[in-house]
């Protein structure tokens, strides 16, 4: 009669690999020379006007006068930025440069275009 072997398992063992760490990338850091710019209030008037798309050119134009000849409301507080605009031809502020057409419309067209 053949004798019969117990067959032995390797040894469990309990210990727990842990996974080598991962160096992630620090973020980088903001930059320092380029502050936040805060829109003027002049800017923020001119951004609200209903501005409406050329048909057949770059740029953007709004009503500047109403049909009885009067500021529009919202240039209203503006009578500056309207005066210089006209009297110079064309006036940047901030990304847009502005031009006043017919003494009817107002005109304005990427600065850097």
């Amino acid at each position: 009669m053949a004798k019969k072997t117990a067959y032995a398992a390797p040894p469990v063992t309990m210990e727990t690999k842990v996974p080598p760490k991962v160096e992630r990338p620090s973020k980088p850091a903001a930059r320092a020379s380029a502050p936040i710019r805060q829109k003027s209030a002049l800017e923020g008037t001119l951004d609200a006007l209903p501005w409406k798309s050329f048909k057949k050119k770059e740029g953007e134009w709004a009503f500047l006068r109403t049909r009885e000849g009067m500021l529009i409301d919202e240039l209203q507080s503006e009578t500056a930025f309207v005066d210089e605009v006209r009297k110079k031809g064309e006036l940047v502020v901030g990304k847009y440069r502005y031009q006043v057409s017919e003494d009817k419309f107002l005109n304005r067209y990427f600065a850097g275009a």
